[in-house]
């Protein structure tokens, strides 16, 4: 397994999808960093809120600032 994480499980029970999900996160992002040269966090990463639960890891929220739009 290439991640230390478990979000795509462990040995037999590995999410098969894992591999498109990786490709999709990754034309997804690439397409708004070319959309969003600009593309920036308003907030310091220090003062980013993280929810607490013992099943995942998420921010209650991401505040961004996209900078001019590149059609």
């Amino acid at each position: 397994m290439r991640d230390s994480h478990l979000a795509f499980g462990h040995g037999p029970h590995y999410c098969p999808g894992a591999s498109l999900a990786r490709l999709e996160n990754s034309v997804a992002v690439v397409s708004l960093m070319s959309r969003f040269p600009g593309l920036s966090l308003i907030d310091h990463p220090d003062r980013l809120r993280w929810v607490a639960s013992p099943r995942s890891r998420s921010l209650s929220e991401l505040r961004v600032s996209l900078g001019p739009f590149q059609g």
